[in-house]
């Protein structure tokens, strides 16, 4: 798990440090963004994000726990690796190429 703090610290420093030197100047919104949508624009896409990024480390978690498990069945390549040539030859079978 140090890895995983060796790759955020540095682009956690480089973040705060562009932060110190952008201009900061705030302007008004144009006419056409003064709008109450904006907010729930805005709402529902941090919302989506958020739904996103849970989902993919929802995901992630998964794949890791069922790596670690390493529960292959004796066989199941060849099994998946037949059932895979068998669609691919059905298909162009029905394409009329063979």
């Amino acid at each position: 798990m140090k890895i995983i703090g060796t790759v955020t610290m540095p682009v956690a420093i480089v973040g705060v440090v562009l932060m110190q030197l952008l201009r900061t100047d705030v302007h008004p919104l144009v006419p056409a963004l003064q709008s109450t949508w904006l907010h729930v624009h805005v709402t529902l896409a941090m919302l989506a994000y958020a739904a996103c990024a849970l989902s993919f480390a929802l995901a992630m978690m998964f794949l890791i726990k069922d790596k670690m498990k390493n529960r292959n069945l004796p066989g199941s390549d060849q099994l998946v690796r037949r059932r895979n040539l068998f669609g691919v030859l059905t298909r162009f079978e029905k394409m009329g190429r063979v």
